[in-house]
């Protein structure tokens, strides 16, 4: 008997001219709308309402187990899993395992790629 859980995670982008995006992650029951326009979200948290019974949470702090701290200000975003990974640790009866390094560079900052004015351009 196979007793897997399958938890499909759904993820769908729209891109608009000038670069700018519209996110939205669906699991099970939870929908995040991630994106740089306020007007665009509101307007497909209205088209969705319209089919779907929703809740507006509006500053989510926590998806699928990640903590998410924002700085508006700065424009900056934090995620942690330590919550989860804490949980985990206790789960497997580990929870004095000490850390080791990852490949991934602690404290990495993402930016948006940006085109170059001269790409396309013949010289």
């Amino acid at each position: 008997m196979d007793t897997t859980r399958h938890r499909p995670t759904t993820a769908f982008v729209k891109k608009f001219v000038g670069g700018h995006f519209l996110i939205l992650l669906l699991y099970i029951n939870d929908i995040l709308i991630i994106g740089h326009d306020p007007k665009k979200i509101r307007s497909l948290k209205k088209a969705l309402s319209n089919s779907f019974a929703m809740k507006n949470m509006v500053s989510t702090k926590q998806i699928l187990g990640m903590h998410i701290v924002r700085d508006q200000t700065k424009k900056l975003l934090w995620l942690s899993q330590e919550k989860h990974v804490t949980k985990v640790l206790h789960r497997f009866n580990m929870p004095d395992a000490k850390p080791i390094g990852s490949t991934f560079p602690a404290n990495s900052k993402f930016f948006r790629e940006t085109k170059s004015k001269d790409k396309g351009r013949e010289s």
